[in-house]
């Protein structure tokens, strides 16, 4: 498994076999609200519908809803992750018409709305592969807590905290 340049714990110290076992877990908070990307609805990944992804207090109480993986696609640029939710395993999925984030079962093959170039170091950018980069909606005078895409800016509502939680 390859993982971020992020402050990881010691993981390529463990044995191989635990090693693989091994799946670090991520809140991911923006930096313009404070607030941690929640996976809310079902978290079945055999309902094959979208659910809402919204921005929320982070709450160690709602622990799977709030933390994700970072898969690596292979056969891409070394940068390219699925977001997928540690609440049942659904990737963080833009929606081709809206272009609000939802989760969606993850699919075998390449979409493009289901992988995202990370780009930074201390705060990151999710750029879709489908176009635009995940962004904090201004709505009602204030950000979140709708989530989507939007043109890249890379303005604070587009940065991306990335903490390790857990491994899972």
């Amino acid at each position: 498994m390859r993982s971020l340049l992020l402050a990881l714990p010691a993981l390529f110290f463990l044995a191989p076999d635990v090693q693989a076992q091994a799946r670090a877990a991520y809140t991911i908070r923006n930096v313009q609200t404070n607030e941690c990307l929640t996976a809310l609805g079902e978290t079945s990944s055999f309902v094959w519908r979208n659910e809402p992804v919204r921005l929320m207090p982070c709450d160690a109480k709602l622990p799977r809803t709030q933390l994700w993986h970072l898969d690596e696609v292979a056969g891409y640029h070394y940068y390219s992750y699925r977001v997928v939710s540690a609440a049942g395993g659904r990737v963080l999925d833009i929606h081709p018409s809206t272009r609000r984030a939802t989760t969606y079962p993850v699919l075998p093959w390449y979409q493009s709305n289901q992988v995202y170039d990370l780009t930074g170091w201390a705060q990151w950018t999710f750029e879709s592969h489908q176009g635009g980069c995940l962004d904090a909606y201004y709505l009602a005078y204030r950000y979140g807590p709708e989530v989507g895409t939007w043109n890249c800016h890379r303005g604070n509502n587009q940065q991306w905290m990335v903490h390790w939680a857990a491994e899972l």
